[in-house]
């Protein structure tokens, strides 16, 4: 991955993060395997509950999100 200036001002220039961290307090709130997870069931419970389709997690979408998570950006 290429850092420069705008990947280092929204810092996701880290991938080997566990926890994400809130704009906040800038504390740790949680684990990024749990962001991760969540979204994988939420693809697998679409037919029960497609809150996932109103967040515009699609297809096209999908490698960004996944990639804010990984960053850390889960909230």
């Amino acid at each position: 991955m290429q850092v420069n200036s705008f990947t280092e001002a929204l810092k996701l220039t880290d991938l080997s993060r566990t926890r994400d961290y809130s704009t906040i307090s800038n504390q740790p709130t949680g684990r990024i395997l749990d962001w991760l997870s969540a979204m994988i069931n939420a693809f697998v419970d679409i037919a029960k509950d497609p809150y996932i389709v109103r967040l515009n997690v699609n297809p096209w979408t999908y490698n960004m999100v996944a990639f804010l998570l990984r960053t850390g950006k889960g909230k």
